[in-house]
């Protein structure tokens, strides 16, 4: 696949890398007995991902993931997890870039 390429882009290398590794972490639920820990760390990574527009050809795989961690995706914990998720990246977002603008001088002369 790479080799096909004129000029070397990771962004396919880096596609099949996420592709792959979600596979890997969908087998691991499967595999793995439930913590409490590791169902805590999926979910922090999975959520964005299902979240995010860009990784459409990986939805259905990580509605699956989620699906076993969580539940359905229109059971109360997954709407719970989804709007905490969302808050959590739009507070931040709020905060990094409500730097205070000084407008004006408050010297007192």
């Amino acid at each position: 696949l790479l080799s096909s390429q004129s000029v070397f882009s990771p962004a396919s290398s880096l596609r099949h890398l996420l592709n792959a590794a979600v596979r890997l972490a969908n087998d691991l639920v499967v595999w793995y007995p439930n913590s409490e820990e590791a169902e805590k760390e999926l979910v922090g990574v999975f959520f964005p991902i299902a979240l995010d527009a860009c990784f459409e050809n990986l939805v259905d795989l990580v509605q699956l993931v989620m699906e076993r961690l969580v539940g359905a995706a229109d059971s109360d914990r997954y709407q719970d997890i989804a709007s905490y998720i969302v808050i959590s990246h739009c507070h931040s977002l709020v905060t990094a870039c409500a730097a205070p603008v000084r407008c004006l001088e408050e010297k007192a002369l």
